[in-house]
């Protein structure tokens, strides 16, 4: 296969692809029947990746006016989505879903990797330098909800999966991760419950080396897919032949899935960077949909990202409003600060109020940062159709919110590192892979077991969120992140800290070596 093979970009007229059109042309298709004049505007915006910070909160204002409008909207997006992708193999470029049809094929060979551990009956978390279990991570849940960092109605499914032992046996339950390697997809929980993972990621042997020995040291059961029998292979001979590719086996991998006789739950995991973000995320939509239409054993689950905008709770507004609008020394210095920067820092999170169909009173919050760009929104939008459009179907779905975390691709970066540091100081906690591993999977668990949701549209993201603080900061990230990036450098390079940390580390050393 080459480079242009598997999922792709609609190219126009001249043959050239344009991300800006695509996510201009999806976003105005969704809104055409309902906001039809917002829709225009999209459509004609010449600076679309710098401007489009400023549509989206009114896009997510209409879809927030009633379920219905947010279905309809979801609907008409997720078909615009399936009109500008193609997908290519051996120079033949075929609409996508036509491709999932045609190419669908028997490719792939099942490694089963079996746990050798006993079920785990007790899940614990390390979490700033300390081991949580028992009544020592109640204790906390219960801390984060107080300090606004997790909503009560997340810390409170975690609990009672927790105290339930018969909820914590995965043993007869199936998820399929579509993008396994996921540094906070959950992986590490599922595995250590005795559930068994159908795992998807690129052929990677160093990767799957380190998910087999997961598997073997868990209670659960790794499915690989291989591209040769694996029968008497070493676990390093599986390693080398094992893995798909998301954007071009799509439909090798629908056709395998689609083999297994046991419900399954589809998580949708996988990250690249830039607009490769948008293909993997059409990718992992194909797979859903093929699955969809073939069975109705089928539920979701999705991770969604704090810095986007959302239609939040009355609690959540009111807190946002009072804490941008206060009569405090505090708040009024930073509505100062706001006022002389031009709305450029301190700038309030919540940027209208809205009611919904049955009178209740939410807000429009906005978290967008500007470095992700559009085809970060899009990605993570299409993602949110498709759980507004399941959930309408009365699929089961699991869509959550989950916080800023502290993996390698942020870490590695000193940029990204300063700026998660510095957010700490204005009310953001970032957790760990394994911390957001555990509590977001937590979490999946209870929307699988509990009573179908009620809820439908925009209302679907907000029970279950764990924010990490974002949405009750009261200020957007983007006009917290130069600040938020001055301040992780000055503690980076704060010498006191800096020779403190450095005691710290050879008095520890002293202890071990004693």
């Amino acid at each position: 296969m080459t480079a242009q093979d598997g999922i792709q970009f609609l190219s126009n007229a001249s043959g050239k692809t344009s991300t800006t059109q695509t996510g201009k042309h999806i976003f105005s298709y969704a809104l055409a029947e309902q906001a039809p004049q917002l829709s225009h505007a999209i459509s004609k915006q010449a600076q679309w990746r710098k401007q489009y910070l400023n549509y989206i909160p009114l896009m997510v204002e209409v879809f927030s006016k009633h379920h219905d409008v947010a279905e309809n909207m979801a609907a008409r997006g997720l078909s615009a989505s399936y009109e500008r992708f193609v997908f290519v193999r051996d120079g033949e470029s075929l609409p996508l879903k036509q491709a999932m049809q045609k190419h669908a094929q028997d490719y792939f060979h099942s490694a089963v990797i079996q746990g050798e551990a006993a079920r785990t009956l007790r899940l614990s978390l390390e979490h700033k330098g300390k081991r949580l279990s028992g009544a020592g991570l109640e204790r906390q849940i219960k801390e984060w909800i107080s300090r606004g960092i997790i909503e009560a109605d997340h810390g409170n499914d975690v609990l009672e999966i927790l105290d339930n032992q018969q909820a914590l046996d995965l043993s007869s339950y199936t998820f399929v991760l579509l993008g396994a390697g996921s540094e906070v997809g959950p992986i590490k929980t599922l595995l250590a419950l005795g559930a068994t993972v159908i795992a998807i990621a690129r052929n990677k042997p160093n990767n799957w080396k380190r998910l087999i020995q997961l598997a073997k040291a868990s209670s659960g059961r790794l499915v690989v897919p291989c591209r040769e029998n694996p029968q008497g292979k070493t676990v390093e001979e599986i390693a080398s032949i094992a893995g798909a590719d998301l954007l071009t086996q799509t439909p090798e991998i629908a056709y395998w899935l689609n083999g297994f006789q046991q419900p399954l739950n589809i998580g949708s995991y996988a990250y690249l960077d830039g607009a490769k973000h948008v293909q993997v995320v059409m990718a992992m939509d194909a797979i859903v949909a093929y699955l969809l239409n073939c069975r109705n054993d089928i539920t979701l689950s999705y991770l969604l990202t704090p810095s986007d905008v959302y239609c939040v709770s009355k609690t959540i507004t009111d807190h946002c409003i009072e804490k941008a609008n206060g009569k405090t020394l505090k708040s009024i210095t930073l509505q100062l600060l706001n006022k002389f920067s031009l709305g450029v820092i301190f700038s309030p999170s919540v940027v209208k109020v809205v009611t919904d169909e049955r009178g209740r009173r939410s807000g429009i919050l906005d978290n967008l940062v500007s470095q992700q760009g559009p085809n970060y929104v899009l990605a993570k939008h299409i993602q949110r159709w498709r759980a507004i459009d399941s959930a309408k179907r009365g699929i089961r779905i699991s869509c959550n919110v989950a916080p800023a975390s502290s993996t390698q691709s942020v870490t590695s970066n000193p940029f990204f590192a300063a700026a998660m540091t510095g957010s700490e100081h204005f009310g953001v906690e970032v957790f760990t892979p394994d911390l957001v591993n555990v509590l977001m999977g937590l979490q999946m668990i209870h929307d699988l077991q509990k009573p179908q949701c009620q809820e439908r549209g925009e209302a679907l993201f907000v029970s279950g969120a764990n924010h990490g603080g974002a949405w009750r900061i009261g200020y957007s990230f983007r006009s917290l992140l130069v600040l938020s990036l001055l301040v992780g450098f000055a503690q980076k390079l704060n010498p006191i800290r800096f020779i403190a940390q450095r005691l710290k580390v050879k008095n520890k050393q002293a202890l071990e070596y004693s």
